[in-house]
């Protein structure tokens, strides 16, 4: 693919979500938003810190980050590159890049990160995103200010609940995050936990393994499973030799509280490896008997949780059996997280900021907002702005609905407008399910009728149609099962694809 099909294909498919009605943020990125320091640099992307407003000096500026990318350099970058051919580079980019978007705006959970825009100028692609704290940084901070003590496991354990809400979310429409680590967690300022960086999220096959190369950076976040595909491929092998699932995941948790006791992956003793996931597997060894002569990490994880928290993350979370570990929408329930959390997540929230991000920050030095849409609760519902101060949609939460795909030609295109059959799916959907929506158009990217390109305008699209037959009834329309709407899309590969829309029969 060229930089300028790319760049087209890439147009389109941000247009539904360039920005959010319901959540309006400053479109010029020039004019209304004044970028302050730079978080992170890489050779074709860069995160800086922003301000908004429609008038900077105003009161109303918003704290927000701005992540830049230049498609210009990125295409240069993978003419040269050497490890793989530009054709499979740019390919994995488009993937980056795609996932990210689709699940910061249309997979909706209050612990997962949202945009507030997205914008593609000439050959630079913005993402406008929330301004957070990283976890990375109030851990450092926590231990600096507390003589290196560890964080208590009363913290901890409410952010790992949120941390798995959100990666619970993501596993049920079968994504897995792939690089949960601390850069990748944040807190909002009244305590709540947000998952950010989808960039290397993929879908896995139902029942199955992700086959593909893991991310390269913080490989000791890693499951044993995942460095063994990264070694396998590094010898020459090939990667569908080996697989993981969404249990990487948990294993990343697990070495994330790991992290919040100690000073891992950057101990001063260095008595925990960075490689400690192969020395398990290695040795057979649970991860409580690999650390029974580390007296450092034994004493602080005793301080922080007791003997409970060290048999607690050996057990559950960096178990060696994927089938051992515990699935993350099962966290909340387990009898250690109900004795280290409150019932009430709200209670959860408020002694996170009170005995972590208050000490840490009292005077919000960066002005972090709080009171502002989907930060601390997911507040904007994924519906027309016209009926959000209406709640007559709720009328339909429970209808289940028929949706179709339907691939048509172009010398079909003007029989296809005028045709009135109703095909029927081949399973319910249910009105505000947007995950089962995501998993059938997910179907039809692995059957190879769609693109990635495609997901998000292909969601916009039936969501509009559902919609309308939403509106069609609040008019006093009667509506049955022989009732539907359709339309025609263009996908990215010129190709059509003809959308029905029906009530469930």
């Amino acid at each position: 693919m060229d930089k300028e099909t790319f760049l087209r294909k890439l147009a389109t498919s941000i247009e539904p979500i360039r920005r959010d009605r319901r959540d309006e943020w400053p479109c010029n990125l020039f004019d209304n938003y004044r970028r302050d320091d730079a978080l992170s640099r890489g050779t074709f992307k860069s995160v800086h810190a922003a301000r908004a407003a429609k008038k900077f000096g105003t009161i109303k500026e918003k704290a927000c980050v701005v992540k830049s990318v230049s498609l210009e350099t990125a295409f240069k970058c993978f003419a040269k590159c050497n490890n793989c051919s530009p054709a499979a580079a740019i390919s994995t980019f488009c993937e980056d890049i795609l996932m990210e978007l689709m699940v910061l705006s249309r997979v909706r959970h209050r612990n997962l990160l949202h945009l507030h825009l997205v914008h593609l100028h000439r050959e630079d692609l913005f993402i406008v995103l929330p301004r957070c704290y990283s976890l990375r940084s109030l851990v450092g901070k926590y231990q600096k200010l507390n003589c290196d003590n560890p964080v208590p496991i009363g913290i901890i354990a409410p952010i790992v609940r949120q941390i798995c809400s959100g990666l619970a979310y993501l596993h049920s429409i079968r994504i897995i995050h792939r690089k949960v680590n601390p850069d990748n967690v944040f807190l909002t300022r009244g305590g709540t936990v947000k998952l950010g960086s989808f960039s290397s999220a993929r879908f896995v096959p139902e029942h199955g393994s992700c086959h593909l190369p893991p991310p390269d950076s913080s490989p000791e976040f890693m499951s044993p499973e995942m460095r063994a595909v990264a070694k396998s491929i590094r010898r020459g092998g090939h990667c569908c030799d080996r697989g993981y699932s969404a249990a990487s995941d948990i294993w990343s948790v697990g070495v994330l509280m790991v992290h919040m006791v100690s000073f891992f992956p950057n101990e001063r003793c260095r008595r925990l490896a960075a490689n400690f996931a192969d020395l398990m597997s290695l040795k057979k060894m649970p991860f409580h008997f690999l650390i029974s002569d580390m007296t450092q990490l034994r004493v602080r994880l005793l301080k922080s949780g007791g003997e409970e928290m060290k048999l607690f993350i050996s057990k559950h979370f960096l178990n060696l059996d994927t089938k051992q570990r515990v699935c993350a929408e099962d966290v909340d329930q387990m009898v250690e997280m109900k004795l280290w959390c409150h019932e009430d997540l709200a209670k959860d929230k408020q002694y996170v900021y009170e005995k972590f991000i208050l000490e840490l920050d009292f005077a919000n030095k960066f002005k972090l907002e709080s009171s502002v849409p989907n930060y601390e609760w997911l507040e904007s519902k994924n519906i027309p702005i016209e009926m959000y101060w209406n709640d007559s949609w709720r009328a339909f939460e429970g209808t289940a609905f028929s949706v179709v795909f339907k691939m048509i030609s172009t010398s079909e295109l003007s029989l296809a407008s005028s045709e009135q059959d109703n095909p029927r799916g081949k399973e319910p959907l249910y009105f505000q399910s947007d995950l089962q929506l995501i998993r059938l158009i997910q179907c039809h990217i692995e059957l190879g009728d769609f693109e990635n390109f495609d997901l998000i305008p292909v969601e916009s699209e039936t969501k509009k149609l559902l919609f309308k037959l939403f509106q069609r009834s609040c008019s006093g329309k009667a509506i049955d099962q022989e009732t539907f709407e359709s339309a025609v899309l263009e996908l990215s590969s010129r190709r059509y694809v003809k959308i029905y829309v029906a009530l469930w029969s």
